[in-house]
């Protein structure tokens, strides 16, 4: 069966013996099926049952990543943008960005915005950070206590985190003028790092959960990779982040240095090798990914932030076998793709390694 395919349309395609079925609608005369039709909606029904549970359902044991939002800008394969979330014994601890639809998969996982302590933007494109109004609001509704908010710094002509937060909250002149709106005022810290630093800066510490940050190559604008250490465990967060020099085959020393030796590391794929025009100053080719990936010595890679744009070859998910082949000829350790929901048990990694 084809991922999407309706049931109905399943069942229609095997050997009949002159019955109907319509959805919704009588009952199926499953006696007139063939056993081998009854034997194979049966099977798969069961199987996209233990694959749902295996994809979507942390064990809240440990310290766990999953996945919020594993696509990028376009909706049409049904991903959220990118968002991330580090868990620590069932509790969750950081979110990484806040693209279109993590909203919803943030409360999908179990989690609350008031229960975290660190939501991090990366950058303020809108399939990064275009939900942070709705999670910050239905953090203020539900009890938040200063939350910290981190995010790069600005430029002349993008607004750094604090600017951003401004031009939503301000009492004002915000997008969204919170005491006029609730009567409330969200609690919270900025944390603006510079982007343009190409030493790692401390964005929070509180017990043995240590976030850190460095400017990572986006086009010109200010964008930060992040590195998260708890638990004795460690997960490093590319972002959208280009290859380097006039051709783009290099990369970012300051990035592979904040995250060299993680356990787990999330990359954006985003674009194809074959990428030509505006795509290749925003984001690195599969060839490059695969040699920071090396470069940080990581064994567990996980690649998101997976699109396509119908007719447009540039983008990875329009021929990703070939893609992925491109960066395992420069990577050697495991790759995992992305999924919404999926979570990723990092302390049996690191174990294993």
């Amino acid at each position: 069966m084809v991922k999407g395919e309706s049931i109905q349309t399943f069942v229609q395609q095997i050997d009949w013996k002159e019955t109907k079925m319509r959805w919704g609608g009588e009952r199926l005369p499953i006696v007139l099926l063939r056993p081998l039709a009854v034997a194979a909606l049966i099977l798969f029904l069961s199987v996209s049952v233990v694959f749902g549970m295996e994809d979507t359902t942390c064990k809240k044991t440990g310290i766990e990543l999953q996945i919020l939002g594993s696509g990028g800008p376009v909706g049409w394969d049904e991903r959220a943008s990118s968002g991330y979330l580090v868990w620590a014994n069932g509790r969750p601890q950081v979110m990484i960005d806040a693209g279109g639809g993590t909203f919803l998969r943030l409360h999908q996982a179990g989690a609350r915005v008031k229960d975290l302590k660190l939501l991090s933007i990366t950058h303020f494109h809108p399939d990064h950070a275009s939900d942070l109004p709705a999670l910050l609001w239905s953090g203020t509704l539900s009890g938040m206590k200063n939350l910290v908010v981190s995010g790069p710094s600005g430029s002349k002509a993008i607004p750094g985190l604090k600017d951003f937060l401004d031009s939503l909250f301000n009492a004002k002149t915000g997008a969204f003028p919170w005491p006029k709106l609730s009567g409330r005022k969200p609690k919270l810290r900025a944390v603006e790092t510079d982007f343009q630093s190409n030493s790692p800066v401390k964005i929070y510490k509180d017990g043995n959960l240590r976030v850190t940050a460095v400017g990572v190559p986006h086009a010109k604008l200010p964008t930060l990779g992040y590195r998260v250490d708890i638990g004795g465990v460690s997960v490093g967060f590319g972002a959208d982040q280009a290859g380097t020099g006039s051709d783009y085959t290099g990369f970012s020393r300051a990035f592979v240095k904040l995250v060299q030796g993680v356990d787990v590391l999330v990359m954006d794929f985003a674009v194809s090798e074959e990428v030509k025009g505006g795509p290749i100053r925003f984001h690195a080719k599969p060839s490059v990914v695969g040699k920071i990936a090396q470069a940080v010595g990581v064994r567990t890679l996980v690649l998101s932030h997976l699109f396509k744009v119908d007719g447009n070859p540039n983008f990875s998910l329009s021929n990703l076998e070939s893609n992925l082949a491109h960066l395992k000829n420069h990577y050697s350790g495991t790759v995992v793709l992305a999924e919404d929901l999926k979570c990723i048990e990092v302390k049996k990694i690191a174990k294993k390694q």
